[in-house]
């Protein structure tokens, strides 16, 4: 009987724990992939939960230390690609990142399809959903920032190619990039 209450309380103590904001922003659940490994970049800057059997690999260099990974099992318009970037370099804050992401958006003709800011980790970030035409092919990406400090900041993306199950594969991306852990 202790067992059985213990399971109850448990499973609704589990269903009360409040979303993050990030997933709350984007009308996301958390549906983190089972059968993960703790990944982190080439400087170890931060972790995140990955599937054990995405492909993945490393990048650095002076000012950035990023790590991207995909489920090479499936075609490109089934799945979705990840990057997680934590970037050297001076940022006043957060309206500067949106400020020349609208630059950059504009220039290239992408359609901002959303965009908002928010707390990350404890520390401000922005975020927005864009789409394009590449090769006559559908892309829509998450991207976010997270200032870290005045010279550093987190980049996260999910790239989702193809018009079928859009928010789905979006969602499931957020959910991994949501358990970006800082080490700083």
């Amino acid at each position: 009987m202790k067992v059985v209450f213990l399971f109850i309380l448990s499973t609704i103590l589990i269903s009360c724990t409040p979303k993050s904001e990030l997933l709350s922003k984007t009308n996301c659940a958390s549906t983190l992939p089972k059968n993960t490994k703790i990944a982190s970049d080439f400087n170890k800057n931060f972790n995140i939960s990955i599937p054990n059997n995405w492909k993945t690999n490393l990048f650095y260099n002076n000012t950035e230390s990023s790590i991207y990974f995909a489920d090479t099992t499936k075609q490109l318009n089934e799945t979705y690609i990840i990057k997680a970037s934590f970037k050297y370099g001076e940022i006043k804050n957060i309206e500067t990142i949106k400020h020349n992401t609208d630059s950059i958006l504009k220039h290239n003709n992408f359609s901002k399809i959303n965009d908002f800011s928010f707390s990350f980790n404890q520390l401000p970030a922005y975020a927005y959903t864009t789409k394009y035409l590449n090769n006559n092919r559908d892309v829509t990406i998450f991207q976010m920032y997270a200032m870290v400090n005045n010279a550093s900041y987190l980049t996260a993306s999910v790239e989702a190619y193809g018009s079928a199950n859009i928010d789905k594969r979006l969602c499931e991306g957020i959910s991994i990039i949501n358990s970006i852990k800082i080490s700083h």
